[in-house]
């Protein structure tokens, strides 16, 4: 298999997982988890790209 079939069976495999686990959780905990994810999605880039030193930081 090549890149693309293994991300779309990731992808897909995600959905279903996430479907299955919707129908399981109370309908009061949702919208808490979407403002979870919310909040910690955006940082996910920051913490896997390199730090290029103190001058980009300090930059606006």
């Amino acid at each position: 298999m090549n890149f693309i079939h293994v991300t779309l069976i990731i992808i897909f495999g995600f959905v279903f997982i996430m479907t299955i686990l919707l129908n399981f959780v109370d309908k009061e905990k949702i919208p808490l988890m979407g403002d979870f994810f919310g909040k910690v999605l955006p940082k996910m880039p920051k913490l896997f790209s390199q730090s290029k030193g103190k001058e980009d930081e300090e930059s606006p």
